[in-house]
């Protein structure tokens, strides 16, 4: 599954996909509009009872689908662009594991220095927070 999203989520898996899109949305249209022409006139009473207008509104939804995880996607990415936000992920996703070294330190009995040292990152992290 990861090996399909990177082919998704890379530039040239979107612009192949872009690119596919466009051309079966075509081919859908105009094989819709062909199901739907009667006698040389668009019957538009009929056009749900074809199943290429189905295809078609599963392509969109489909599509839209992709869109929106692409979008979120790069929103996930520019935010990491932020020195701010690296900052505050990385103290909630690192000061939970933090602390749990920190106990188990100090409930092995273990010398001062290596609480010295946990401690001195620990400052060094938080005084980055501060402009």
């Amino acid at each position: 599954m990861s090996r399909i999203r990177k082919i998704l989520e890379s530039p040239l898996g979107r612009t192949v996909g872009f690119a596919g899109a466009v051309l079966l949305s075509g081919v859908m249209c105009s094989a819709f509009v062909t199901e739907i022409t009667v006698d040389g006139k668009l019957a538009w009473d009929i056009c749900y009872r074809k199943p290429t207008f189905w295809l078609l509104i599963l392509m969109i939804a489909v599509y839209s689908l992709y869109s929106i995880f692409i979008y979120k996607h790069e929103r996930y990415r520019e935010d990491f662009a932020d020195d701010q936000y690296c900052r505050e992920y990385l103290r909630s996703a690192c000061l939970p594991e933090f602390a749990n070294k920190v106990k188990e330190l100090i409930r092995r009995g273990n010398s001062s220095a290596e609480l010295i040292e946990v401690h001195a990152f620990y400052e060094k992290l938080h005084k980055e927070q501060k402009p």
